[in-house]
């Protein structure tokens, strides 16, 4: 998901508008970041999407070629089974 450029910008000038209003703009700061790095985890969303298991980045070629090199022995050639759904 990409964040529209606009929107970014809209979000800075809010930040830098709300700081400035605020009687101590470093601890005001440090609460908005401690709020966003409660919902960052990838971790909360994979709990709460019900993902059993979370794959390193680091991981995913060596993966994806492992689950490649287990599917090519089951495809076939020839017409396919099945068509396209109405």
């Amino acid at each position: 998901m990409d964040i529209h450029p606009f929107r970014a910008a809209l979000a800075g000038v809010v930040l830098i508008l709300t700081l400035a209003a605020s009687p101590d703009p470093a601890a005001h700061l440090a609460a908005i970041e401690a709020r966003l790095n409660k919902v960052r985890s990838p971790f909360r969303t994979a709990e709460r999407f019900g993902i059993e298991e979370i794959i390193d980045p680091r991981d995913t070629r060596k993966l994806l070629c492992e689950f490649a090199n287990l599917a090519a022995p089951l495809r076939k050639p020839g017409p396919r089974s099945f068509g396209y759904r109405p």
